[in-house]
């Protein structure tokens, strides 16, 4: 049987800490599309896993983000739905931003890399299809 040490109280706390902010910034990502959520949810994940069971798992089965994180961390992806969400809610909040609020002609190319950028990730990533779960007839 594998056990593992317990880790010092001191390490713990600053694993939480450290969880706790990438998960305000992932939080904040979901409404701001220039900060990417799903890789500080990671960071989250893998901090609260280290940190604290329970806070793990009150994480990974939250109704809104557990179901997007059990795809991910099983290797299944991204569901196709929240990638377009994401994409859609992106280029509107950017593309706004770039047509009516900024005028800086190099901040409005930096915005624009970077919602390409996180479209490319977005799209490189396995897309998660639900297997059909109706009975086949006999």
């Amino acid at each position: 049987m594998l056990t593992t040490k317990p880790l010092p109280a001191a390490l713990r706390i600053g694993l939480f800490l450290v969880g706790t902010v990438t998960f305000i910034l992932g939080l904040i990502g979901v409404f701001l599309p220039i900060l990417p959520t799903t890789p500080f949810w990671l960071i989250t994940a893998a901090c609260y896993i280290r940190a604290s069971d329970r806070i793990y798992g009150w994480f990974i089965n939250n109704r809104f983000i557990g179901e997007q994180f059990h795809h991910i961390l099983a290797g299944r992806g991204v569901p196709l739905r929240t990638k377009i969400i994401s994409i859609s809610l992106g280029w509107s909040v950017i593309g706004y931003t770039v047509l009516f609020v900024i005028d800086s002609p190099a901040l409005k190319v930096v915005l624009v890399g970077v919602m390409l950028l996180q479209a490319f990730v977005l799209l490189r990533m396995k897309t998660y299809r639900a297997e059909n779960t109706a009975p086949t007839p006999e």
